[in-house]
């Protein structure tokens, strides 16, 4: 049996990280993930570092309009600064840790869609 590929490039998931300590904490841990970057004027000077590392690795980034950050955004709660990033990849679980975990009756947590509380 051949193992799933998942989807072609050009029909990937995005993700949208609103907010500069987001934002920021993304640059920090896996600045590779981040595809485009979008922020208001008034962050220019924080973004600076951010701008350089995506030119370098020729990624577009854009200064834009309060209006036009929200629609990229999808809410008008973005902070002044979008990044659209690829997901981070989920931690593979194979079915011996899976069976042990079980076993031991602890809790397990997932997280998903964490944001910026408004």
């Amino acid at each position: 049996m051949r193992e799933r590929e998942g989807p072609p490039p050009h029909a990937r998931q995005l993700l949208r990280v609103c907010g500069l300590a987001a934002v920021t904490a993304l640059f920090e841990r896996d600045p590779r993930r981040v595809e485009r970057l979008f922020f208001e004027d008034r962050l220019k000077g924080e973004v600076g570092p951010f701008c350089r590392r995506l030119a370098w690795v020729r990624k577009p980034y854009r200064q834009v309009e309060k209006a036009e950050l929200a629609r990229v955004a999808g809410t008008p709660l973005h902070g002044g600064i979008v990044a659209i990033a690829e997901p981070q990849p989920l931690a593979g679980l194979d079915r011996n840790t899976v069976r042990i975990w079980a076993k031991s009756g602890k809790p397990l947590l997932i997280l998903d869609g964490i944001g910026q509380p408004p």
